[in-house]
C-alpha cells in the first residue's frame, strides 16, 4: 500500500499564494499527522535530481509534492494555485 509519508510545499520568497498556502500544508499536516516541509526556490540539488527521476518540474510556486517510499507525486491542482484544505485532503487520501 503506497501511503503519503511527507508533504512539501515549494515556495518563494516573493509568491504571494505560498503564505496562504504554507497554512494550509501546515493545518491538513496536523491533522492527518503526516509531517510536511517547506522548501523555498532555488531547490537544493539533492531534490531537485529526485524531483527529475520521478518526471517532476517545479516553475510555478507555490506547488505541492507529496513523497511516499516509493516515489515523489505532483499534486497538479497546487500547482500556482491556493488550494483550500478539503482538496488537498481528498488528493492524499486517493494516493493512500
Amino acid at each position: 500500500m503506497t501511503l503519503v509519508k511527507e508533504i512539501i510545499l515549494i515556495s518563494a520568497e516573493k509568491c504571494p499564494k505560498c503564505e496562504p498556502m504554507k497554512k494550509i500544508v501546515k493545518e491538513v499536516s496536523e491533522d492527518s499527522k503526516i509531517p510536511f516541509k517547506i522548501i523555498k526556490i532555488p531547490i537544493d540539488n539533492e531534490l531537485e535530481v529526485e524531483l527529475l527521476e520521478n518526471q517532476i518540474c517545479v516553475m510555478i510556486t507555490p506547488s505541492i509534492i507529496l513523497r511516499t517510499e516509493e516515489k515523489l507525486i505532483c499534486v497538479k491542482n497546487s500547482i500556482g494555485t491556493i488550494m483550500n484544505k478539503d482538496e488537498l485532503i481528498k488528493d492524499i487520501n486517493e494516493v493512500n
